[in-house]
C-alpha cells in the first residue's frame, strides 16, 4: 500500500488524482470497479466525509484506466478541525471480480487559510 500525506486548506475544493497500482507498480484497470475515498479522524471515528464512484464523485481515467480523480468540495472540508489533529483517509477499490484492495492511504492535515469565513 502506498502512503501519501495530504495537506489542504480548510474550505477549499480539491480534485486529487490518485494512480492505482499493484504491489509491483503495474497499473490496475479500475474502470469497472467501485471506488470509495473515505476520511475519518480515527479509524473507528465518525465519518468526516466519503466520496464514491457510484455517486459520480470519483471518475476513472488514464490510458490504463487506473487514475481516480476525486471531487472534494469546499463544503467537505469547511467544518473540519484545523491544526495538529490529522484526519486519516484511504482509497478502497472493489474490483469487478469482487476482490477488495486499499492501494493508498495516509493522513490528511487541514490547514488554516486567511480568507476563511
Amino acid at each position: 500500500m502506498k502512503f501519501i500525506h495530504l495537506k489542504w486548506p480548510r474550505g477549499d475544493s480539491r480534485n486529487p488524482k490518485i494512480t492505482i497500482l499493484d504491489g509491483d507498480g503495474a497499473a490496475i484497470d479500475v474502470s469497472a470497479a467501485t471506488i470509495k475515498f473515505t476520511v475519518r479522524l480515527a479509524a473507528d471515528d465518525t465519518l468526516a466525509f466519503q466520496k464514491t464512484s457510484t455517486a459520480g464523485e470519483i471518475v476513472v481515467s488514464g490510458a490504463s484506466d487506473n487514475i481516480a480523480t476525486v471531487t472534494i468540495t469546499a463544503a467537505d472540508t469547511a467544518a473540519m478541525t484545523v491544526g495538529r489533529k490529522n484526519y486519516n483517509w484511504d482509497l478502497e477499490v472493489t474490483l469487478a471480480s469482487g476482490h477488495v484492495i486499499t492501494p493508498v492511504s495516509g493522513p490528511l492535515t487541514i490547514q488554516q487559510d486567511q480568507t476563511y469565513t
